[in-house]
């Protein structure tokens, strides 16, 4: 059955693509059907919750039929049918034989580390304490209790500090009905999960970056984005961290290149993704915002609204729809936020310092930030005469000052306030390594070399 439920949210999620993206890459195929077909699954078992519908394998299995046949309807509308699978094959095969030797040997380590990673991740049990204390067990209650919104663990006469501040009671659903879905149809463990989303995030990140820089250089920054020592690390634990990163970070590279190159299933596959981002997490705001404000301007100056209208009711849906549900069903704690204006500089002081000593720590993050400030010195001259890049340098330093913002504005009275920047922050971070890599690696000075050497290296180009 958990082979079954897998198939179901990988079909699912390509017809997911396949309607968003007129003409995705097998790589994207690959590295988005299960993070998007996944997110469909966890909105259907919300939907039927708050219809007193409990949530079963049978349940499910009809709303994924109706769903299919919603989505079939649509690529039907759309002109897709059966043929289309030929000539996508035959590019695929074309794909093949223009590899080159330096393209297999990096290959040849991505799949050797992440098979290691993936074997850690699926041997281990769930061990670490947020899963244990919340995430991981409200999966296996809710596949026990068939309801997330009536569930036991929600009870305050059961669990008396359930509705405290910091309670996992107010936490975006994502993760929790992820693992109730494998859990629900026979799963022993929920680490299935984690692993095939960052194996995801290595498949959709090498496929974006593909467009970009070419396929050698593609593979070298997924290379570097898989040993970034804390991603990796935590790869294998039952955390939201990286499940977050997934979506935060890919929902916004797409918006950063449809800006580039107007496709408008790129701009739809962002909303999706950043939809799924607020979904996983509900700090995940931010990135709709930082990814917003240019994608708004640049709506002003070409005079058309409709695009980043519909890219903000798809990207802001899941958020606003998880608040009412909460609403409704009073699954709230009291608010964290503090939402009057105020000063305190020795507070503000100590959340950058904590955010510069991270983003400097290679030992958490490699080099990754590092190479950012490196590629950002040598590309000084385009930036300034082309305004090469600008966007996304905008956004990444847009969307880590809005976090650091956000930090200002949280009352820490469930934690002390430096074991929140210690712990909590040093995860959340994991969002803007992909995005940071994106953008060294895609500076004029960085990519158009990449794509030369692709070019000079590769055995038998595809016309």
């Amino acid at each position: 059955m958990i082979l079954i439920s897998t198939l179901l949210c990988v079909l699912i999620g390509l017809c997911v693509v396949r309607t968003a993206h007129d003409s995705p890459s097998l790589a994207e195929y690959a590295g988005l059907s299960f993070p998007l077909g996944l997110f469909t699954q966890t909105i259907l078992m919300i939907a039927l919750d708050a219809c007193s519908v409990p949530i079963t394998p049978l349940s499910l299995l009809l709303a994924d039929g109706v769903t299919l046949a919603l989505l079939g309807y649509l690529l039907h509308k759309k002109g897709v049918g059966l043929q289309d699978c030929l000539p996508f094959w035959k590019n695929v095969f074309q794909q093949l034989r223009s590899v080159n030797l330096v393209w297999l040997l990096l290959m040849g380590f991505i799949v050797w580390f992440e098979y290691q990673n993936l074997e850690r991740c699926l041997f281990f049990p769930s061990y670490d304490r947020d899963s244990l204390v919340g995430f991981d067990t409200i999966g296996y209650v809710l596949s026990q209790e068939h309801t997330y919104k009536g569930l036991s663990l929600f009870n305050t006469e059961y669990v008396l500090d359930i509705k405290q501040t910091g309670s996992y009671i107010a936490y975006a659903p994502f993760v929790q009905l992820a693992y109730g879905y494998v859990y629900l149809f026979g799963a022993e463990t929920s680490k299935l999960i984690p692993a095939l989303l960052f194996l995801s995030l290595l498949i959709g990140f090498y496929a974006v970056m593909t467009r970009c820089i070419g396929k050698t250089g593609a593979a070298l920054a997924t290379l570097f984005l898989l040993l970034t020592p804390q991603l990796l690390a935590f790869s294998s634990l039952s955390s939201t961290n990286i499940m977050h990163a997934v979506f935060a970070s890919l929902g916004t590279i797409y918006g950063l290149l449809w800006l580039k190159s107007r496709q408008q299933g790129d701009l739809a596959l962002s909303a999706l993704l950043l939809g799924a981002n607020c979904w996983t997490r509900s700090e995940g705001i931010l990135f709709v915002v930082a990814l917003g404000v240019p994608l708004v301007i640049d709506s002003i100056k070409r005079t058309s609204y409709k695009h980043v209208l519909v890219w903000s009711v798809i990207a802001l849906a899941p958020f606003i729809g998880w608040t009412v549900f909460q609403w409704i069903f009073d699954l709230r704690t009291e608010s964290i936020l503090i939402t009057h204006p105020f000063w305190d500089g020795e507070k503000m002081e100590l959340i950058w310092k904590h955010l510069f000593n991270h983003f400097a720590n290679t030992f958490y993050y490699g080099w990754t930030f590092w190479f950012v400030v490196v590629s950002f010195v040598l590309n000084g001259w385009f930036l300034i005469k082309e305004k090469d890049n600008l966007t996304p340098l905008l956004v990444l330093a847009g969307s880590i000052f809005l976090y650091g913002m956000m930090l200002y504005h949280i009352n820490f009275v469930w934690d002390t306030i430096d074991n929140v920047l210690t712990h909590s922050t040093k995860r959340f971070i994991f969002c803007f390594v992909p995005i940071a890599w994106f953008y060294a690696s895609t500076n004029k000075i960085i990519a158009t070399p990449l794509r030369r050497i692709d070019e000079l290296l590769t055995i038998s180009k595809v016309r």
